[in-house]
């Protein structure tokens, strides 16, 4: 989800950027109407000044579909949206939440839009109370509107949510006819529900099925069931974008309302026709890789142009079956004008009623170095709970004889995305699952690409799970090698150029910074530490002090302590892990440490000089 959110005073952006992080599997822009935001440095705080009154901000957040998050009083978020509410089927949640961060009030949107949910969710984390109104909550009664919601699910006739509702609020059990196989297996039936069978031979309450056609009900839910597949030129006029790809809906009598994602290369993420039509339509613009788009498997009309710029041979037909996930088929093949092309798909589709078996949970989980005693307690009980472990064969192996076989689930090296996409995929089946990572997940693990690819799944949460990197745990085997400023720097040039590498190196070097390098060395890099230390030996001398743990925290631990210079022609691995120590390094008692400064009686302080005098 989208989230946008404003503050007036400065509490109110001490606040936001606390939400920000509470909600931070969600896309979040903060900005403030507070003057104290002018003063600060760009990256000094999450929250920036906005110099857009309130209401133009508001009608902003609508034009793109953005909820919205005020931090403050209510009657500020009523004016602010009162001149933009269009339709409750389209407009965006609104949330107001208090500057004591005591309550969590949703104002609109309730239901279609989730902001009872998003209230819900961000009251927990706050340990606020969420203040929700809506009567089917209030009475813990079935609600149809919400129940559409979940599923992805396109309101046909706005006028039957009250009328179904009303009798659900008076006691009253509703009928539903759901077309045949479309219903969840396990998922239970509220009591408050009657089902029929599809088509129904008489008038229901509620009616689900792709087509209304002979069916006679107080309310029509219908499926979001199409993604559509698009390329263009850059830079392609917006206007005759949207005028394509309405025409193309309309020739094969696709119900705009029926499509649930725009689709195309990663390339045209940015392409300002496709963005508005996205926005305009209220679906989510989704883009691939090249990689991604070649992996989906399928007969396509091909185009070398297409293949020769973008690297594969058809943009709208495989960016809208991967927009299925899998799940689809191809039922509008290209068609091209004017430089520019649509496609269109079909994804399978089904309901459930529990909220169990809504959405599924995502943990991801920095085991540390892999024994059981160096993992976090939160780790444990991640795992522990998890339905699913998913993770690299080397990790899983780790966890063997702990947990049925059965939970675990191995993927070889450089499959990192499928390997995410395994997690979503079992998450929307309404599981728990927990990604494992090598220390932690968000230092050189998988937590960025899971919140990128996360992006199509807005249903799924996300929750990363601290482990020890090995920095930490490698630097208490030598000692206290990092006990001042230091930095970390992975020698691995898979996803970063050798250039950029040898630049970071040289800059910590003359920055006098004490270093921890990750991927040191392998099969294919096995003179990859040998050139990192002549890189360094251009700024520091021979005798600067360094070490390497291997196996940091498993069985075959083994630790070296060395000059820089020796460490040139050692030995290393992948499970390596090195550190070089900054000018006021040494060794003692053969542990590698980094002194921070204190001021100790006939010692030197860390910049050598005699007595400690000048320290810091």
């Amino acid at each position: 989800m989208r989230i946008g959110i404003i503050s007036f005073t400065e509490n109110g952006m001490r606040l936001s950027e606390k939400i920000a992080e509470c909600l931070r599997e969600d896309e979040t822009e903060a900005v403030t109407r507070c003057s104290a935001a002018k003063g600060r440095a760009d990256g000094e705080a999450f929250v920036r000044y906005s110099g857009l009154t309130a209401p133009e901000w508001a009608r902003e957040q609508f034009r793109t579909g953005t909820a919205m998050i005020f931090v403050g009083a209510c009657g500020i978020a009523v004016r602010s949206i009162a001149p933009w509410l269009a339709d409750k089927l389209v407009d965006s949640p609104v949330l107001a939440v208090d500057e004591k961060a005591g309550y969590v009030i949703p104002l609109l949107s309730g239901h279609v839009g989730g902001g009872n949910e998003l209230a819900g969710r961000l009251a927990k984390r706050l340990g606020a109370a969420a203040v929700v109104t809506t009567a089917t909550d209030l009475n813990g009664r079935f609600a149809v509107d919400l129940f559409a919601r979940q599923n992805g699910l396109r309101i046909g006739n706005r006028e039957g949510i009250a009328r179904v509702s009303a009798k659900v609020l008076a006691g009253e059990s509703i009928t539903m006819a759901i077309a045949p196989d479309r219903i969840r297996t396990g998922s239970p039936v509220p009591e408050q529900v009657e089902l029929v069978p599809y088509p129904p031979g008489q008038a229901v309450d509620v009616a689900v099925g792709a087509r209304a056609g002979g069916v006679d009900a107080a309310l029509f839910l219908y499926p979001k069931e199409y993604a559509l597949g698009a390329g263009c030129r850059s830079g392609k006029e917006p206007e005759k974008i949207g005028r394509f790809l309405e025409d193309f809906l309309e020739r094969h009598k696709i119900c705009k309302e029926s499509v649930f994602a725009l689709a195309s290369i990663d390339r045209k993420k940015d392409e300002e026709g496709l963005r508005r039509w996205s926005e305009g339509a209220h679906v989510p613009f989704l883009t691939f890789s090249a990689e991604q788009l070649l992996q989906v498997e399928g007969t396509f009309s091909p185009s070398d142009f297409v293949r020769a710029t973008v690297g594969v041979e058809n943009v709208c037909e495989r960016s809208a079956l991967a927009a299925c996930r899998g799940d689809g088929e191809l039922v509008c093949r290209k068609e091209a004008k004017d430089g520019m092309t649509a496609a269109a798909a079909r994804k399978s589709w089904e309901v459930f009623f529990s909220e169990e078996n809504r959405r599924g949970h995502i943990d991801i989980v920095g085991m540390g170095p892999g024994c059981w005693e160096m993992m976090t307690l939160q780790a444990q009980r991640a795992l522990e709970e998890a339905d699913m472990i998913v993770g690299y064969t080397v990790y899983i192996r780790l966890l063997e004889g702990r947990f049925d076989p059965k939970k675990l689930r191995a993927t070889a090296m450089r499959q990192e995305e499928e390997r995410c996409r395994i997690c979503f995929e079992e998450a929307q089946k309404g599981k728990r699952v927990a990604l494992v990572c090598s220390g932690d997940a968000g230092i050189y693990g998988l937590a960025s690409l899971m919140y990128e690819i996360g992006k199509a799944y807005p249903q799924i949460g996300l929750s990363v799970i601290a482990g020890v990197t090995a920095a930490s745990s490698g630097a208490a085997v030598l000692g206290a090698p990092l006990n001042h400023d230091f930095c970390v720097i992975s020698l691995s040039d898979l996803l970063t150029p050798w250039e950029k590498i040898e630049k970071r190196l040289r800059a910590a070097a003359e920055g006098d910074f004490a270093i921890a390098l990750y991927n040191p060395a392998s099969r294919r890099r096995s003179d990859y530490l040998q050139r990192a230390c002549d890189i360094l030996l251009q700024t520091l001398e021979e005798s600067r002090p360094c070490g390497y743990v291997e196996n940091i925290g498993r069985e075959g631990t083994r630790e070296t302590v060395c000059t820089l210079g020796k460490l040139r022609d050692l030995p290393v691995n992948m499970f390596t892990t090195v550190f070089i120590g900054n000018s006021g390094s040494e060794i003692v008692g053969g542990k590698l440490i980094t002194r921070r400064g204190y001021q100790i009686e006939g010692s030197t302080d860390f910049c050598g000089n005699d007595g400690g005098k000048g320290a810091v």
